[in-house]
């Protein structure tokens, strides 16, 4: 069971963005152009090592899962050091928001009549067998698929069903629910951390988070 999401930004203005109910999505091709971090040239393929790809252009958003076994006895969780480092935040900020209030916002996101789906992100290598379902489904379910290699992102994933022009590389979709009820913005720097991880502490009470 889900319990809080985490957004890592470079920038507090990105972090107050969310804060202030908005999604600033980039299309699933933007990540394959990445070389490093967040790069991954297999976003979106539907064929194992080849670049043959569906739904490329539909923006999405991601965020980081904590579930109920990732908190530890003393209501922290542990990022790894290489996920801070693939979103480029280790002078950057962390969004925490509970995860409830998370549901209710994205029902309130103005789509502009577009399909949204949420959910986590399947972490395995595609198959043939997998291969006919992906290109005969018309949903970007295959956007909700990984190689393994990129399971410790813990990924979270918000999908709009709409296919973003080839000259667009970012859009923001607005909800009528405001998370700053829900969610704190916590800087990187500020938190423990030694040669494998970082500590965040959570509480049920938001505001009581550090």
């Amino acid at each position: 069971m889900i319990r809080y999401l985490l957004k890592f930004v470079s920038k507090l203005e990105h972090a107050q963005m969310l804060v202030d109910g908005k999604l600033f999505m980039r299309p699933a091709s933007y990540y394959r152009r990445l070389e490093m971090g967040q790069g991954d040239m297999g976003e979106g393929a539907v064929f194992p090592n080849a670049c043959i790809y569906k739904h490329s252009q539909c923006p999405i958003y991601c965020l980081y899962a904590v579930k109920h076994n990732d908190i530890d006895l003393n209501g922290c969780v542990h990022i790894s050091n290489q996920c801070i480092e693939d979103f480029g935040c280790s002078d950057g900020y962390i969004v925490a928001v509970d995860f409830g209030k998370f549901k209710s916002f994205l029902k309130a996101v103005d789509t502009h009549g577009y399909e949204l789906d949420a959910g986590m992100v399947n972490y395995y290598q595609i198959t043939c067998d997998d291969i006919e379902k992906l290109f005969v489904d018309q949903t970007p379910r295959n956007l909700f698929i990984k190689r393994p290699y990129f399971s410790y992102q813990h990924e979270f994933r918000v999908v709009i069903a709409h296919a973003l022009s080839l000259k667009k590389d970012s859009i923001i979709y607005e909800s009528s629910v405001n998370l700053s009820d829900a969610a704190r913005i916590v800087k990187v720097s500020d938190l423990r951390h030694n040669n494998k991880n970082y500590t965040l502490a959570l509480s049920n009470r938001m505001k009581d988070m550090a």
